[in-house]
């Protein structure tokens, strides 16, 4: 599927998310007719999507671009005199569908729609993406995203970048282990996080990971959480939390040093996190 290309080279989840706002409905509707899709109707989902799991943007409506240039091998647009904007895709009554063979192939075989599901969020997306996604769009994987989906990743990588931060979050210091019945101890809760995503070509390497435990790690993958030029954690405007506990587990750490690795040689590299705070960390 060929992407838009940003001006600042940076990502851009557009259609992807259509398409599988698109095999939601698929998955859903599965008797009647073919599945016309109304512009007014998608607009609304769909922008919210690239608002929420795509690059920030001051844009409100921003499914005009996806829904007009979706690939042509896949999908029509109909509807008379359009344009990509929103304004006139949406006073003009546009529609979209699938083109039959690609629906028929769809509607005939439901395990190439959680197939298509999985290759799109691999490609375009970290793991903790997934669920939210899925449930935002009505898709049921029924399966965790199969692993030919996915870029192979180093093995090692997990336990290199825990053993550099020691076992502990470097957000937080959170090192929680449990007991294994051979007496071992194993880090809980705690996971090796791409700073640049490995589905977007970040090296399996110590230099692109942190250590954090669950919670952190879901917030900065988000962009609710990034660390900035200093090396300090930096909390984004568009995290919301009112509770003891979003002050103590969050809002607290806005403005605190990072946790390094004791040898400079595993900390993180800042054109890593300069990726992040690009392409992930929410601004505004």
């Amino acid at each position: 599927m060929k992407q838009a290309p940003r001006p600042d080279g940076g990502r851009a989840p557009h259609k992807p998310l259509l398409a599988l706002y698109l095999l939601g409905r698929i998955q859903q509707e599965r008797g009647g007719g073919p599945l016309v899709v109304p512009y007014a109707n998608a607009e609304p989902v769909v922008s919210g999507l690239i608002t929420e799991f795509g690059p920030s943007a001051r844009e409100i409506h921003r499914a005009a671009l996806p829904f007009f240039h979706l690939d042509r091998t896949l999908w029509i647009t109909e509807g008379e005199h359009l344009a990509p904007r929103h304004s006139v895709l949406r006073d003009r009554g546009a529609v979209g569908r699938f083109l039959p063979e690609v629906e028929a192939a769809l509607r005939a075989d439901p395990s190439l729609v959680v197939e298509v599901a999985q290759r799109l969020l691999a490609a375009n997306f970290p793991e903790t993406y997934v669920a939210p996604i899925c449930d935002a769009v009505g898709l049921d994987l029924g399966a965790p995203v199969a692993a030919a989906a996915r870029r192979p990743r180093a093995p090692e990588f997990r336990s290199k970048v825990l053993a550099a931060y020691d076992h502990a979050c470097a957000f937080c210091g959170y090192d929680g282990m449990a007991a294994e019945a051979s007496g071992r101890l194993v880090s809980v809760a705690l996971a090796a996080a791409h700073v640049q995503w490995h589905a977007l070509e970040g090296p399996d390497v110590v230099s692109n990971g942190l250590a954090l435990c669950d919670i952190h790690h879901a917030l900065f993958d988000r962009g609710l959480l990034g660390v900035d030029g200093e090396r300090r954690i930096a909390l984004s405007p568009s995290f919301s939390g009112r509770s003891e506990a979003s002050q103590r587990l969050v809002r607290a750490l806005d403005g605190q040093a990072l946790r390094e690795p004791s040898s400079s040689r595993n900390r993180v590299d800042d054109e890593h996190f300069g990726w992040h705070r690009k392409q992930v960390f929410r601004a505004a």
